[in-house]
């Protein structure tokens, strides 16, 4: 008798999987799109970043060079500048 009982149990369980699915897939789909888009964006924020930083140290080294970046005419063109 409790075989047949849990039985049925297990086929009324799979027609409800089948009929009505997995009432959290959705949600989850959403979630993982939200968070895909999420990364994706912070990734393009970081690359962004980076190369800013980039720039500024590359200027920076270029400042720390003999003549203070101001290439060949070094002191020259610092003595012009305003």
């Amino acid at each position: 008798m409790q075989k047949i009982a849990q039985e049925r149990k297990k086929r009324w369980k799979a027609r409800c999987r089948n009929s009505f699915g997995n009432p959290f897939q959705p949600i989850f789909e959403n979630k993982l799109s939200m968070l895909e888009s999420a990364n994706k964006d912070n990734e393009e924020k970081l690359k962004a970043a980076r190369l800013k930083e980039l720039e500024f140290l590359k200027k920076e080294q270029e400042l720390k060079k003999p003549g203070g970046g101001y290439g060949d005419r070094g002191a020259e063109a610092a003595a012009e500048w305003p």
